[in-house]
């Protein structure tokens, strides 16, 4: 009973934005913060995990708004901090088993204007956080494939065209890449994406004889 005060004040707000005619930004802006408050405060409330808070901000903020036909899904990631939440859940996957001496966990991100691509190594020497590129030139074969394939995207009619998400391996490490749209990198895909990658590890490991 305690949070309906302020899911009321919200509701207000709300209608307050969507009934006025020019939409104000800094109205909309606090309605997004109060909102983002009250589910904090509802996560600790019912002690939900991360994975379950993962799977609820991916309702709000990317599968509502997708049926609402707001473009906001398909937002472009600019940052290394925009993706953070993505690739932290790698991290605390991988950093378990790969954080010794001689081992580590490493991620590089590269960024083009369409899309973005994720290297996951291992590597000899800790690093000291993720790293980012902006051009794929030069870099590992694959990447060069990758770069190539993107900046093509199949045409399937004279308007819309088909852009792949690819996800490999290499000796020493695996990748994905996918269109460059907020939607694709929310870190409750990255837990689906985390999956896929830890079953093909699991598959491709020898059989104990």
């Amino acid at each position: 009973m305690k949070f309906l005060p302020r899911v009321k004040e919200i509701e207000i707000l709300t209608k307050k934005y969507e009934e006025s005619t020019f939409k104000d930004d800094f109205l909309q802006a606090e309605i997004e913060e109060k909102e983002k408050q009250l589910n904090i405060s509802l996560f600790k409330l019912y002690d939900f995990s991360q994975d379950e808070q993962d799977l609820i901000s991916y309702v709000n903020d990317i599968s509502i708004p997708l049926f609402r036909g707001e473009i906001s899904p398909y937002s472009t990631v600019k940052n290394i901090s925009s993706i953070k939440q993505y690739t932290s859940v790698f991290q605390k996957y991988f950093l378990k088993r790969y954080n010794k001496q001689g081992e580590h966990f490493k991620i590089d991100v590269y960024f083009k204007r369409y899309f973005l691509a994720i290297h996951f190594r291992i590597v000899s020497e800790k690093p000291q956080a993720v790293t980012t590129d902006e051009s794929l030139n030069d870099n590992q074969q694959f990447f060069t494939t990758i770069n190539r394939i993107f900046s093509t995207p199949e045409k399937i009619t004279n308007d819309l065209f088909m852009q792949k998400d690819i996800k490999g391996f290499e000796s020493d490490s695996f990748y994905v890449i996918k269109p460059n749209e907020a939607k694709n990198w929310h870190p409750a895909v990255a837990h689906l994406d985390l999956m896929e990658f830890v079953e093909a590890i699991l598959k491709r490991m020898p059989n104990p004889q």
